[in-house]
């Protein structure tokens, strides 16, 4: 009986095993070129149709050094170009304590992020509803994002409606106050009794002509001065009473509906002046 050396037989094995391998070893290299060469189709397709996030992610699978060089040099430069067409925004809270840190924000339903850390954001181009829900409450707020731009920021404002824009929006009235008519009244007294006292100095002035001008004594003529004297004080009283009315009604303030007076403008009152030799009313304010 003959016995066979071993060596021949671990010889073939060695070679089954190595076939095997290049076998194996081809078959990934055609899947890894298959996989480049689409993701090199996809990548232009997402490019024309404005999805730069898809073109970016689809250019660097094909830019890979698995990749053959004609192909990874296309891919890296469409890779280039996604990555300044991506937009990003910055999502921002302000609130009474100032900007929040947590929020829920959802971008057209879906939900974007938790953490408002001041970092950009990458979103696709086009229009956008930012949804803020924070401590029960929310704001909607709609942009349209361009390609290209980064870092625009987004803002939802939780912040309370201040007083005094409050009162501002209020409708406010300016009635006339009764001090208007009182001085008014005084006013047009006075110009009233200027007339009558005018008339009457002039009619005790007329009869003086005739009764004893040009020799008449100041007892005589004494009547007429003093009915002119009363005349120009009431000229003044009544011209003091008009110009403070007008004064008022002009000053006078605003009453919002909520029956808040916020400020009076400017006071005027009318104060006799009687001296010795003036007669007459000032008008005193403050503007």
């Amino acid at each position: 009986m003959i016995t066979l050396p071993a060596a021949p037989q671990r010889a073939t094995g060695l070679a089954a095993v190595l076939v095997a391998f290049l076998i194996t070893q081809g078959g990934l290299a055609a899947d890894e070129r298959q996989a480049c060469y689409d993701a090199y189709e996809h990548a232009q397709v997402k490019k024309k149709e404005g999805d730069p996030r898809k073109a970016r992610d689809l250019s660097r699978l094909c830019a890979r050094e698995a990749c053959p060089s004609f192909v990874r040099a296309d891919c890296v430069t469409w890779m280039e170009e996604a990555e300044k067409a991506i937009p990003t925004v910055v999502l921002q809270a302000q609130t009474d304590e100032g900007d929040a840190t947590h929020a829920r924000v959802l971008l057209d339903g879906a939900e974007l992020t938790t953490n408002l850390d001041g970092r950009s954001l990458e979103v696709d181009p086009g229009p956008h509803v930012f949804r803020f829900e924070l401590a029960g409450a929310h704001r909607e707020v709609q942009a349209l994002v361009k390609e290209g731009e980064k870092s625009r920021p987004i803002v939802a404002d939780f912040r309370s409606p201040r007083r005094e824009a409050a009162v501002a929006r209020a409708p406010a009235e300016r009635p006339t106050p009764s001090s208007v008519w009182i001085a008014g009244g005084i006013g047009a007294a006075g110009l009233v009794g200027f007339g009558a006292l005018a008339i009457a100095g002039s009619v005790a002035k007329g009869s003086l002509q005739t009764e004893c001008a040009p020799f008449c004594t100041d007892a005589q003529t004494s009547p007429s001065r003093s009915l002119f004297l009363a005349a120009d004080i009431s000229l003044g009283v009544g011209l003091a009473g008009a110009a403070t009315a007008v004064a008022l009604y002009l000053l006078r303030p605003e009453v919002h509906a909520e029956g808040q007076q916020p400020r009076v403008a400017a006071s005027a009152r009318l104060v006799p002046v009687v001296a010795p030799s003036v007669q007459g009313a000032s008008l005193v304010g403050a503007f």
